[in-house]
């Protein structure tokens, strides 16, 4: 499943939103994996009474059930460097309203929510794809 609008856009639920998963959680031969773009302590908050496998910041993190978190990501590639791309995110920032960035532990981030701000995501995009990024493993997703 997804969260925070990672594999389905955002619907609005009434009632027990958590109803299903609960349903899948207790069931012994289901077994729950959560994907989701949000930090890891948001998915800890929000599934902690559960028992899914969980994976942070598109699948960087990954955490078993009742386990400890994992990196997948490379030891050698780190996010420090992103200063050089900080700048990209800031003018996209400035020129887009209600749009906003984060940098999370393993990724730099620039939100959006409305569908006006997708032409300003693509060139963002186009952006990335056409400057080069010295010595920086990048993947812009």
């Amino acid at each position: 499943m997804g969260f925070n609008e990672t594999l389905t856009a955002s619907v609005e639920r009434k009632g027990d939103q958590y109803q299903p998963l609960t349903e899948c959680d207790s069931d012994p031969k289901t077994t729950v994996f959560v994907i989701s773009g949000s930090v890891r302590p948001v998915l800890d908050r929000n599934f902690n009474e559960y028992d899914p496998w969980l994976a942070a910041e598109n699948e960087i993190f990954l955490n078993p059930s009742e386990g400890e978190w994992v990196t997948i990501m490379p030891k050698q590639l780190n996010i420090e460097g992103g200063h050089n791309m900080k700048h990209v995110f800031d003018y996209f920032t400035d020129r887009t309203p209600r749009s906003y960035f984060e940098e999370w532990e393993a990724s730099l981030v620039w939100i959006y929510k409305h569908s006006f701000q997708r032409q300003q995501a693509r060139d963002m995009l186009q952006y990335f794809e056409t400057v080069p990024i010295p010595n920086k493993t990048v993947e812009v997703v």
